[in-house]
């Protein structure tokens, strides 16, 4: 196998380890790669494009509440 097959194949795993259950999205895992970015900032980066949605601050606080 390729270094730098193995290399991404494991990078991919310590990120997807990382998010937990949270989806993985390729794109951005991608784009982290490529700019050499370390699996928990990449595993960050995916977490707040979830977080995309932008409400009023009462209704942030509602669904965000515990």
């Amino acid at each position: 196998m390729d270094k730098e097959l193995l290399a991404k194949k494991l990078y991919s795993e310590r990120v997807n380890s990382l998010l937990g259950e949270d989806q993985m999205d390729e794109d951005i895992l991608t784009e982290m790669w490529e700019c050499k970015a370390s699996p928990s900032d990449a595993a960050k980066a995916m977490q707040s494009s979830d977080d995309a949605f932008e409400a009023a601050p009462w209704l942030s606080r509602y669904l965000n509440r515990k």
